[in-house]
């Protein structure tokens, strides 16, 4: 049984990797294409960029700024990404944890 947890974990991982990365290359497009003062003010972000831009799209989210934009589907997409970083960061440590338990 425990030789078998930590694949499922490490795949539901991946899985959760997979959505959220989906969900945040949404929200760059919905700004880069509805937004785009906003997208270039942000440092005209990408799906694999520099730590400053991501800084600054994680301020943009934590400060929740992309209200003021009064765009629903934009609204909708960062609310989730909001919260889905939280959870997928909790979810990687679970699965690290239960990595190390399994190595130590």
């Amino acid at each position: 049984m425990n030789e078998i947890i930590l694949p499922i974990s490490f795949g539901i991982l991946i899985v959760a990797a997979l959505i959220g990365f989906i969900s945040s290359r949404k929200m760059i497009k919905t700004l880069k294409e509805r937004h785009k003062e906003i997208w270039q003010d942000l440092g005209k972000p990408t799906m694999f960029d520099s730590l400053s831009n991501y800084l600054s799209m994680n301020k943009y989210l934590r400060n929740k700024e992309y209200e003021k934009t009064n765009d629903s589907e934009l609204i909708a997409v960062c609310n989730f990404n909001r919260i889905y970083t939280r959870i997928y960061f909790i979810l990687f440590g679970i699965v690290l944890v239960i990595f190390l338990s399994q190595i130590l």
